[in-house]
């Protein structure tokens, strides 16, 4: 992102397809943070593969996303540019 907007933004309905492409066009669009459903149908089995696909994806896209589990992480990734 060659500049951060002077609010934060939070996206609170998201609902796609992620991949790196997503992320990088969140990334670019200034946007801090988004709540992420990733059980919502899905089973069992399928809520664990949502789960081990995003701790894959934090991993290897860890310039542009990680877990948020409170306000703080909202500003920080704002700070960081993630």
């Amino acid at each position: 992102m060659t500049s951060r907007p002077d609010r934060l933004i939070v996206d609170c309905l998201q609902y796609c397809n992620y991949s790196e492409a997503v992320f990088r066009q969140l990334h670019a669009g200034g946007v801090a943070a988004i709540h992420v459903t990733i059980a919502y149908h899905e089973d069992f089995r399928e809520t664990i593969a949502n789960i081990v696909r995003w701790n894959g994806w934090f991993e290897r896209f860890g310039d542009l996303i990680f877990p948020g589990r409170q306000a703080e992480d909202v500003r920080r990734a704002h700070a960081e540019g993630r």
